[in-house]
Formats: structure tokens, C-alpha cells, sequence
């Protein structure tokens, strides 16, 4: 983010029990070197943000058109080999919700960087079909 307060703020919000969070361009780092350490991590990306003008993409069918992706996840992913799961959330009632991870691969090393993103998006497509509710359609998806 780019006001320092903000980010300060948030960051908080979301360290406060134990999460550590990680700048993108020190994700690949972050996840190895825990993996080295022998800490046992769930490693969570944030995969909605559209790329910008500079940022490296990949291109693939999303929701009916053709849409940017960013690709380092991915790169991760195979560069770790851990199972890739994608959290499809569920609306019990106001205020309270339910997820259940579904597997994307069991072993990301079998898979290109694009099948892997293809993959994602498939899956975030079928979340979306089936509670476009839970969507920010503010994105510029």
C-alpha cells in the first residue's frame, strides 16, 4: 500500500495472532527458507489484485474474457511443491460463514506455471458462479 500509516494499520489487523505477513517480492524467500527451517506453514496469497502495466502477467479466460494474471504465486508453488488448495467460502447466515478447501494439485511440480494459474482461475470462476454475493465487484476483474 502505498500511504505507510494505512499499511501499518493493516498489517497489524492481520499479524495480530500469529500471522506473519510477507512482502510480495519477498514471497518465494519467505516460504523457502521457512521450509529449510522445518516450520510447518499454510501460505496464504492474496490473488485478486489486477497486474500492472509493468508487472509480468499471464493471459488466460476469466469469466468470459480474456484477463491478467500475476504470476509469482505460482513460481512459488512450484518451487515449494506443497499442495495448493483454493477456500471456497459459503454463507451460513449474516455474520457467519463456512469455507471448505478443495484441492488444486496435490504436487504443483507435475504442472506449468500457466496450468497452475489456468487452474486457479477455473476454481475462482466456479466461486464466483456459485456465491456471486460473497464477490467485491468493485474489482477491476
Amino acid at each position: 500500500m502505498t500511504n505507510k500509516h494505512f499499511d501499518t494499520l493493516v498489517k497489524k489487523a492481520r499479524e495480530r495472532f500469529g500471522v506473519i505477513c510477507v512482502e510480495s517480492s519477498k514471497g518465494v524467500k519467505s516460504v523457502l527458507s521457512f521450509e529449510r527451517e522445518n516450520n510447518l506453514t499454510i501460505n496464504l496469497i492474496i490473488g485478486d489484485q489486477s497486474p500492472r502495466k509493468e508487472s509480468v502477467k499471464y493471459w488466460t479466460k476469466f469469466l468470459f474474457q480474456d484477463r491478467a494474471f500475476l504470476i509469482d504465486a505460482d513460481n512459488i508453488a512450484l518451487k515449494a511443491n506443497h499442495v495448493l488448495l483454493f477456500p471456497f467460502y459459503k454463507k451460513v447466515k449474516r455474520g457467519f460463514y463456512e469455507v471448505a478447501f478443495q484441492i488444486i494439485t496435490e504436487s504443483p511440480i507435475e504442472m506449468t506455471n500457466n496450468e497452475i494459474i489456468d487452474a486457479y482461475a477455473l476454481h475462482l470462476e466456479q466461486a464466483i458462479k456459485s456465491s456471486p454475493e460473497l464477490w467485491l465487484w468493485s474489482h477491476k476483474r
